[in-house]
């Protein structure tokens, strides 16, 4: 499903100290759940960018559900972000202006003819993937409003929405207490056995990292598998 192949990442034209990532190989199966583990600055956030194409200034390849990111033309790109790819932001990055249904429903804006829903399907499915979040009875409320828990799990069923067969998580508890934090670990954990989706977390969360069933660890650019 991800495939990288030296995979390289440098953030100005200095020489190799500066490279924050250097020559990853990772295969990773359609259905896994992979934990990436490392410092802050070590370039777990890099790399779930680069492989959801939200960065595209990097050396090798990087393949996503069998399709060489780098052969993809922008619009084609932007469709793989919209439907094939869900990502959770540790930032959340949601629009304070709209409700949460409506922040829900945001990638349905972005779908290409043919994979348009009618708004009141948009307003169907948002309220769907809100109730499987447990924030139902949230659907009319802004961002604002909402504890930091629920801002996640709101910036989760947004990630939902277009059915992502690939779900890439970025410190997905690193804003969160601890018990708030572990509610948010059993859904990630529900949401790949029910969805069968391959998530790929990035975190420093050892709980996380124990329920993955493959444990990375990004250290000095090199993504090595844990023992």
């Amino acid at each position: 499903m991800i495939r990288l192949q030296q995979l390289y990442k440098a953030y100005d034209r200095r020489p190799r100290e500066c490279e924050v990532l250097r020559g990853i190989d990772l295969d990773v199966t359609e259905g896994a759940f992979v934990s990436i583990v490392g410092r802050s600055g070590s370039g777990k956030t890099t790399l779930l960018n680069i492989i959801g194409g939200l960065d595209t200034r990097y050396r090798g390849t990087v393949a996503v559900g069998g399709r060489t990111l780098a052969d993809l033309a922008d619009d084609e790109l932007s469709e793989l972000r919209n439907s094939t790819v869900g990502h959770v932001f540790q930032a959340y990055h949601l629009l304070d202006h709209l409700t949460a249904a409506e922040n829900v429903a945001v990638p349905a804006l972005f779908a290409r003819r043919g994979r348009a829903l009618s708004a009141a399907r948009a307003r169907r499915r948002a309220q769907a993937i809100l109730e499987e979040v447990g924030l139902a009875d949230r659907a009319a409320d802004r961002p604002g409003l909402l504890s930091g828990g629920e801002r996640q799990r709101l910036a989760l069923a947004r990630a939902l929405f277009g059915e992502p067969a690939v779900l890439l998580c970025d410190e997905p508890t690193g804003n969160l207490d601890s018990a708030t934090g572990s509610e948010m670990i059993d859904l990630l954990n529900r949401v790949h056995r029910e969805r069968g989706v391959t998530l790929l977390v990035a975190t420093h969360d050892e709980t996380i990292c124990r329920g993955g069933e493959f444990v990375f660890e990004l250290d000095g650019g090199v993504l090595t598998e844990a023992t």
